[in-house]
Formats: structure tokens, C-alpha cells, sequence
């Protein structure tokens, strides 16, 4: 089976969601467009040859091809080629892209190359020629994904509608359409509006930040500190101080969003170390309020405290560590949830 790479839905994917953000940055209340049943995405394949008319050759169709007999050929699924029998275009296709030459036609003519099932002589074409010439074109044409003429184009080869001149006709398929690609993404699509609506409607927001964003305390006047950062997590001695801001949601579809509660883990503590009394401060402007936790943890674990109304007031907030009785720990994650005033 022949494999093909979607590197063009994957620029476009990347394209399209800073498209997104961009929308979502400048507004909460346009709509992502969602995907049309008929819109699909291009793959490209290495050219392979599904037909070729000429004797001894005779892959796809036996030919030569006579006016203005139609001949029907299946391009989905396992079909004969000029490397043996394969699988280029996957069941379920909607359209393939092919390179289509008419070779030495005993009278100047056309031909025409549609989806398999439709009624009536073809009233376009999709190459033109003169008799013995060779003549290429590139065609892209839908193909049928039910029923019998499913995976299946039609060939005409008309000499102006004179019974009887022959033609031998090459087909090479250079690429394929599928709908799948785009409604993977328009599944994701779906998910972030989902999001936003969620903010818009003014649901609780939880965030987490990572063990990456402690900072040492070093600036206030406090204990000293010996703060750094590892790549496991981040480390504290037994007599150091360590502070995290928590960026608050911004206002967002209308709504104001407080800080409630705070959850704090600790990865390890060792040495008789012990996490004393850690606690949340909420600034507006230059006035600062605290909400405690009063409890002492001396066992690594994740741990939650509500705020008290004064820092559920405030506009900005920091959640402070204070490491006691020597040893050393490892800080980990701080969520927070933020509910609408």
C-alpha cells in the first residue's frame, strides 16, 4: 500500500488555528465556520500509472479507446498499475487529481473524463487534440463514494461524434481528496468554542501553573533563602521563602472573575523540613489583604485552602512558601480557581 504524507493539511491546520486565536483574542462572540459537507483536503501520492491503453501494456482498461464509447475506471482501492496491484487512493475518496494524455488518435477529437453514474454524452472536455499527436493535460475530477459507480471515473475519447477513430489514452494520478483532514479539524475547532463559551458563560476557570514559575523571595525581608530551580521541580532549604504569582483570568465575555481557592503540592520533604502556614496575597493597588492556610505540612501531598472575602476582592494575587526546620523540599504545582464576582 502506497502511504501519503498530509504535509499540506498540516500547514494549513497550523495556518488556520493562529487564524483562531487571533479571532478569539478579538472577540468571544464570532463563531469559528464550521466545515462544509463538500470541502475536502488535498494529499499528494508519487505519480503511478492506473492505465495505459497501449498493446502489450493494457493496465486499467484494454484499449485502444473508440468514439464515443465510454469506459469506466476504478481508481479506489486495490487497482492494477504499472508497479502491480496497489492502493493509491483510499475507499471513501472525493476526488483525485490525474495526469491524462491522448496518444496518436486516428481523428482530431477530445476527451472527457467525469465521475462515473452521470447520464448523457459528456458536453465538456478535459483535453483537445489533433490526430497523431500526443497531447497530456492535468484533470481533477470528483469521484462518487456510494453506490455502484463509487471510486470510478468515466472516459470518453469523441472524434466530434464520428463512430469508429481510436485513440490510446495514459492515466497517472498524482494526488487524491478526502474530507477527513478537515473534519478532524473542524472537530477541534468545535472544542475551543466550546471553551469560550464556557468563559463567556461565566463557568469557574481553573488554571495550573507549573514548578517552573516559583521564584526565590530573596527581595522581601524575610529569612535568607538559598532558592533554585531543578528540572524534577523546584527546590527549597529548610530556612528559604518562595513566592508564585497567579495571573488571573482576564475579563473576559462580560465577566469579573475572583480568586477563590488555592491548591498547593509538595513533591517531597526531607531532613525534618516542613512547609509552615503558607498563604495568599491579594493586591489593589498599593493595599494588600491575606487568606492563611494554618496547618503546617510536614507530609509531601497536594493541599487546598479557600480565600477569605478580602482577597477574593483584590486584583492580583501571590501565593507565598515559607520552608522551616532545615532539611529541603521540592515545590510542584499551584492551581487555582477563579469563579465570576
Amino acid at each position: 500500500m502506497r502511504t501519503a504524507t498530509l504535509r499540506p493539511t498540516a500547514w494549513f491546520a497550523v495556518g488556520l488555528v493562529c487564524v483562531v486565536l487571533l479571532a478569539l483574542a478579538s472577540s468571544t462572540t464570532d463563531r469559528v465556520g464550521a466545515v462544509e459537507e463538500d470541502e475536502s483536503t488535498f494529499v499528494p501520492v508519487t505519480p503511478v500509472r492506473i492505465l495505459d491503453t497501449r498493446d502489450p501494456v493494457n493496465v486499467g482498461l484494454d484499449g485502444p479507446f473508440v468514439s464515443p464509447l465510454p469506459q469506466l475506471l476504478r481508481v479506489t482501492g486495490a487497482i492494477a498499475t504499472t508497479q502491480g496491484t496497489q492502493t493509491v487512493v483510499p475507499e471513501g475518496a472525493t476526488g483525485v487529481v490525474l495526469n491524462v494524455t491522448a496518444v496518436m488518435p486516428t481523428a482530431a477529437g477530445f476527451l472527457s473524463i467525469r465521475p462515473a453514474g452521470l447520464l448523457g454524452a459528456p458536453t465538456t472536455s478535459s483535453l483537445n487534440f489533433e490526430a497523431n499527436s500526443i497531447v497530456p493535460n492535468a484533470v481533477t475530477v470528483n469521484l462518487p463514494t456510494t453506490g455502484e459507480a463509487a471510486g470510478r471515473i468515466e472516459i470518453v475519447y469523441d472524434a466530434f461524434g464520428e463512430l469508429g477513430p481510436t485513440t490510446d489514452v495514459l492515466v497517472d494520478l498524482v494526488g487524491y481528496h478526502v474530507r477527513g483532514g478537515l473534519q478532524d479539524l473542524a472537530a477541534r475547532l468545535a472544542a475551543v468554542e466550546a471553551q469560550l463559551a464556557q468563559l463567556s458563560s461565566g463557568q469557574p476557570i481553573v488554571m495550573t501553573y507549573g514548578p517552573a514559575a516559583w521564584k526565590p523571595l530573596n527581595q522581601q525581608n524575610f529569612a535568607p533563602t538559598t532558592f533554585q530551580h531543578r528540572l524534577d521541580g523546584s527546590y527549597m532549604t529548610g530556612d528559604g521563602h518562595a513566592m508564585m504569582s497567579l495571573a488571573a483570568p482576564m475579563w473576559s465575555g462580560g465577566v469579573d472573575y475572583a480568586l477563590t481557592e488555592v491548591t498547593y503540592c509538595i513533591h517531597s520533604l526531607a531532613g525534618g523540613a516542613q512547609v509552615a502556614q503558607p498563604f495568599t496575597r491579594g493586591f489593589t493597588g498599593t493595599t494588600w489583604a491575606v487568606s492563611v492556610d494554618f496547618d503546617t505540612r510536614t507530609q509531601p501531598g497536594c493541599y487546598s485552602y479557600a480565600m477569605n472575602q478580602f482577597v477574593r476582592d483584590a486584583e492580583s494575587f501571590q501565593f507565598h512558601v515559607e520552608m522551616s526546620n532545615g532539611g529541603n523540599g521540592v515545590l510542584g504545582t499551584v492551581t487555582a480557581r477563579f469563579e465570576p464576582r
